[in-house]
């Protein structure tokens, strides 16, 4: 009777070290913060001096509340709205705890809305589109087509994880004919900006 008592023990300590052993092994591992930055979310934004043409500044703003910015887990960006007389573009950059974070935060971001009713909208990649962002961890540009009413330009997005870091620049024009041009000036002024501070990939 002792000896099948003591099997009992030893097996029953077998068990749990193995369930122990199996537990750590299956727990994936907590990703580590971003390093500290000698610069902020503003000095990732775009300016005017980026771009060709007549763009000028509308509003600038910094230090948005994670809230304010609707991306999950963020830690606060910026923004900035510049224009012309045909088309406008807001830039907006949030910073994550760290670059799994932000990857998330690309993944679940969607701008389509309504997908049902009489006006539904969906986001589709831009047909001719070719630029692909170089340094960007994920990147895609696409254009909202809205159910029911006639095409008079485009309206845009551009995103791209950048590391820790979030960009979203929602692009309009009444000139349908300008976008692809523009998209890919702008495209290439975001990469340029967070090379200058994040460094080539």
């Amino acid at each position: 009777m002792f000896q099948k008592e003591k099997q009992f023990f030893y097996v029953s300590i077998g068990s749990l070290l193995i369930m122990t052993l199996v537990g750590v092994a299956c727990q994936s591992p907590r990703p580590s913060p971003s390093p500290p930055r000698d610069f902020t979310t503003r000095d990732l934004l775009i300016y005017p001096e980026l771009l060709p043409g007549d763009w000028e500044v509308k509003s600038l703003s910094s230090k948005n509340s994670p809230d304010d910015l609707g991306f999950r887990n963020n830690l606060g960006g910026s923004i900035i709205e510049l224009g012309t007389s045909i088309k406008t573009a807001e830039h907006i950059v949030a910073r994550f705890n760290n670059a799994q974070d932000a990857g998330k935060a690309y993944a679940d971001h969607d701008l389509t809305r309504d997908t049902e009713g009489k006006y539904a909208s969906s986001h589709e990649t831009l047909p001719n589109f070719t630029y692909k962002s170089p340094i960007a961890d994920q990147f895609r540009v696409t254009c909202m087509t809205i159910k029911n009413i006639p095409k008079i330009g485009e309206s845009c997005a551009i995103e791209a994880q950048y590391k820790e870091f979030l960009s979203v620049l929602l692009y309009d024009t009444s000139n349908a004919e300008l976008a692809i041009q523009d998209l890919e000036t702008i495209a290439k002024a975001i990469d340029k900006q967070m090379s200058k501070y994040l460094g080539d990939k």
